[in-house]
């Protein structure tokens, strides 16, 4: 109980610090250190939030890491790309190598990725721009296309229901930003060749 606690400590203070500073301090980044090699976090992730030096790091867990879990460490990831604002940014290596970590932690499938960004996405007050529809199709896409056999496995069963109700929370504070993102799961192929948003 005690290393779990420890675990979500630093988590939700990894957390507070991309949220607050878009990337990890390095007083947060040296507490990875006293939580030893039973982290379900992977240093990979670790050095893609901002921790750049973790000398002797690395990770033993091999059991399937619980799925609230394994969002929590692609949500970090999100919010060091600034998804959780107005103006997230990314470029498609960036995006790569977020998708090579999520399948990284043990048991973890590509659609973590996708899930933690929808759950993201919810925390906007206001409709999506352009630059966020941007990201969720690149997001999407690639996943698919890089990841087919894990994204076909992936449980998306609960997003899709939830955004499928037009009368839906998320929709309604929204709109078409977040609307995108059932559309794409039906069909993700459509953006493949160069067609317009699906509708």
């Amino acid at each position: 109980m005690e290393a779990i606690l420890k675990h979500e400590t630093f988590l939700e203070r990894l957390e507070a610090d991309l949220r607050a500073r878009g990337g990890a301090s390095q007083n947060v980044c040296r507490e990875f250190g006293s939580l030893g090699d039973t982290s379900p976090v992977p240093v990979s992730v670790l050095t893609f939030v901002g921790c750049k030096d973790q000398p002797g790091a690395q990770q033993s867990v091999t059991a399937k890491v619980p799925r609230p879990c394994r969002l929590w460490v692609a949500r970090l990831m999100w919010l060091r790309l600034g998804a959780h604002t107005a103006t997230p940014a990314w470029s498609s290596f960036v995006l790569e190598q977020m998708f090579a970590n999520t399948m990284m932690v043990p048991g973890g499938e590509i659609g973590d990725a996708i899930v933690a960004l929808h759950e993201i996405l919810r925390e906007h007050t206001e409709a999506l721009g352009e630059t966020t529809a941007n990201l969720i199709r690149e997001t999407v896409v690639g996943t698919f296309t890089q990841h087919r056999t894990s994204y076909d496995a992936s449980d998306f069963s609960g997003l899709t229901g939830e955004l499928a109700d037009p009368a839906s929370r998320p929709l309604q504070t929204h709109g078409a930003g977040l609307a995108i993102i059932p559309a794409v799961l039906r069909r993700p192929t459509g953006w493949m060749f160069g067609s317009e948003c699906p509708s």
